[in-house]
């Protein structure tokens, strides 16, 4: 499995809300910070509500301040939406 497909599937398992996929992608070497292959994050796209993801990536590094290169707004501005 490439890096890229680690990105692209932590980032789907991220925005269904699957905090075990998360949590497997993260042990195998997927980067918490790492981007698919649209130039997003994994906390940039999880589900909204799924603090039980939030949780996890959080405890593994991720950066809630990364801006979205499309909409410039950080994951910080979708929460409070």
């Amino acid at each position: 499995m490439t890096m890229m497909t680690l990105q692209d599937d932590l980032t789907t398992a991220a925005a269904k809300g699957n905090t075990a996929d998360v949590e497997s992608l993260l042990r195998r070497g997927a980067a918490v910070n790492g981007v698919n292959r649209f130039g997003r994050t994994a906390v940039q796209v999880m589900m909204m509500g799924s603090w039980p993801v939030a949780w996890v990536l959080l405890q593994h590094g991720a950066d809630p301040n990364v801006a979205d290169t499309s909409t410039r707004t950080t994951p910080l501005h979708d929460a409070a939406q």
